[in-house]
């Protein structure tokens, strides 16, 4: 069999978590989510990590709601990220490709740990 060139002590094993701490980020898609018990809609931003080390392209999940807070965070993460919608509405996809910083923190849900982006750390890279 082939021999692969991968250095694998320094790739994490499955089901490791994106350790806590600040990163710069890439939003590589967002989607529309709507809530099968509530009908609640939901905006989930997939960021990936863009610093060289272990986590480079490792995916991050911030998931707002289109309640006040949630609208909040796509606010803050709209100015963090250059993109100005104006009193007509705003489109979420507009965000794809485009770079922030944040933090990731990690929050513990039905026995799991998964990493979270605080949406107070979100911040412009420009």
């Amino acid at each position: 069999m082939t021999l692969f060139r991968d250095n694998m002590e320094t790739i994490p094993e499955a089901g490791v978590v994106v350790d806590e701490g600040q990163y710069r980020f890439r939003i590589s898609k967002v989607d529309e989510k709507v809530n099968e018990d509530t009908g609640a809609v939901t905006i989930a931003v997939q960021c990936k990590i863009q610093d060289e080390g272990t986590w480079l392209g490792e995916t991050v999940f911030l998931n707002c709601s289109l309640e006040k807070f949630g609208l909040r965070v796509l606010k803050t993460l709209y100015a963090a990220t250059g993109y100005k919608p104006g009193p007509d509405g705003h489109d979420p996809t507009e965000l794809v490709d485009r770079e922030f910083r944040g933090t990731v923190v990690h929050k513990d849900y039905k026995g799991q740990t998964f990493a979270n982006i605080t949406p107070q750390s979100i911040e412009s890279i420009y």
